[in-house]
């Protein structure tokens, strides 16, 4: 097992991963820009960009397939106009070997929100859909239809009016998709899986030590991704489809779209592997539960760790959120306030056993929650959660609803006691002082030690803290 806890580091060992295949790749990345540049000298003696890169690796006569997730074009629209260009380029990379095995599929995720989620979006969906018409309006030949083309979604909600002007389609607006294919896995050769938190972004590359987590797996995992990454679509695509196969180690996220039977909620749970790991996982815990994510904002998860609270005094437990949500729009401030929620209902139920933290830039004074709201230079994707020392979960998944029922998300149940020995050592010492001694590690200790050094850093400035843990909010 190789643990990944940077994006340089997943990137070098992507690099390194395409260079060394030698007859198949199969990959789904929620973005994969061929534009992001190369870093290891190995692949920049090939070319400059990931574009070079499959380039050079179609030349070699690998066959490659790659799934992209679009986006809502509305509520997305920027990532939706990405994924196209994306798209494009590959698809002009590959024109230039006609013999070439390479399949590319950018697919936006079926599932929709509810009759009244809809609702309650669908004004924010005409402002959106008007912004582009205005837009669009004050462009024509070319440049419009270069849009069209790289954003192609919002053409379903625009009519042509006289001199070339569009206005937004009164009804028949498609309802809100805000779900997508999240899952980021690559299986080289069917002897080597890529499988995390981090994809092919440009932008992250101007952050060097973007906290994040990925690893790069053998053994019959490997063989569990690839029949997966084979028949993933199929299995979210309609009723008719078979189910997904059973799986030991790979644990996955898969919903379809609903019927008029299940319009309150738009979709149909497929699988929810990854939250049915967690349930089990929590309720044979007994002394630290320790998880790292984006967002914790699943009721029925959170229920689960308050009854195993209550349940057991001597369980503790560690949360790190890494990406507490700016204040701003209104969808913004509701799952900020979710957030919140969440937390006092874990207080209540913990007390004193639970620590809850942040992690900040070197150079941040302040709490953590104040500070990762404003612009810092990390946006950590990160999701792990390890219990006692008898299992861990690594994953795409962040543990709202989302993440746990209806995304496309894919991740790994790591049981082998040297592997999960080395993760946790791994994830948990990079908040940490580099000297922290053991009893930051151990079971029966570590919430009190977090928890110490993350108020004793609070009141420090920014230059004399120890590590990059703060207790979260105020």
């Amino acid at each position: 097992m190789q643990v990944l806890l940077t994006q340089c580091d997943a990137m070098f060992a992507l690099e390194t991963l395409f260079l060394d295949a030698e007859r198949q790749i199969r990959c789904s990345f929620p973005k994969f820009d061929p534009a992001t540049r190369l870093l290891s000298a190995r692949a920049l003696a090939i070319g400059q960009s990931w574009a070079d890169l499959i380039r050079h690796t179609l030349s070699r006569g690998v066959a490659v397939t790659l799934t992209v997730s679009d986006f809502d074009p509305v509520l997305y629209p920027a990532a939706h106009q990405a994924s196209h260009v994306a798209v494009g380029m590959l698809r002009q990379v590959a024109e230039q070997y006609p013999d070439a095995r390479l399949t590319i599929r950018v697919i936006q995720h079926e599932g929709q929100t509810g009759v009244h989620n809809a609702f309650r979006r669908w004004p924010t969906c005409q402002s959106q859909v008007a912004r582009v018409a205005r837009w669009m309006s004050q462009h024509l030949g070319q440049i419009r239809a270069s849009a069209m083309t790289n954003s192609p979604g919002p053409r379903d909600g625009l009519l042509s009016g006289k001199n070339g002007k569009l206005r937004v389609r009164l009804v028949g607006l498609p309802p809100p998709r805000p779900y997508c294919h999240n899952q980021k896995m690559a299986v080289f050769d069917l002897s080597k899986v890529f499988i995390g938190s981090f994809d092919l972004d440009p932008a992250t590359l101007d952050q060097p030590d973007l906290h994040g987590l990925s690893l790069v797996l053998t053994g019959p995992v490997v063989a569990e991704c690839g029949v997966h990454l084979d028949s993933f679509l199929d299995s979210v695509a309609g009723q008719g489809a078979p189910p997904p196969a059973p799986a030991r180690l790979l644990l996955r996220t898969l919903s379809r779209r609903g019927d008029s039977k299940t319009a309150r909620s738009g979709n149909i749970l497929v699988l929810q592997d990854i939250f049915k790991m967690h349930e089990t996982l929590v309720r044979l815990s007994s002394r630290l539960i320790y998880m790292e994510t984006g967002r914790l904002q699943e009721p029925d998860l959170t229920a689960r760790l308050i009854h195993a609270a209550q349940t057991n005094a001597r369980l503790t437990m560690i949360l790190v959120l890494h990406q507490p949500v700016p204040g701003g729009t209104r969808w913004s401030r509701l799952a900020e306030w979710k957030q919140g929620r969440t937390i006092r209902q874990l207080a209540r139920a913990f007390g004193d056993r639970l620590f809850v933290g942040g992690y900040v830039a070197a150079a941040v004074d302040g709490p953590a929650c104040d500070a990762l709201s404003d612009a810092t230079p990390y946006d950590a994707q990160s999701n792990v959660s390890i219990f006692d020392g008898r299992a861990g979960i690594v994953s795409s998944a962040k543990l709202d609803r989302a993440g746990l029922r209806y995304n496309t998300e894919a991740g790994v149940y790591i049981n082998s006691p040297l592997d999960l020995a080395e993760l946790r050592r791994a994830v948990m010492a990079r908040w940490l002082p580099t000297d922290a001694p053991e009893p930051f590690f151990a079971l029966e200790t570590a919430v009190d030690r977090w928890a110490s050094l993350a108020r004793e850093n609070f009141k420090k400035p920014a230059s004399m803290r120890r590590g990059l843990i703060l207790p979260f909010g105020n």
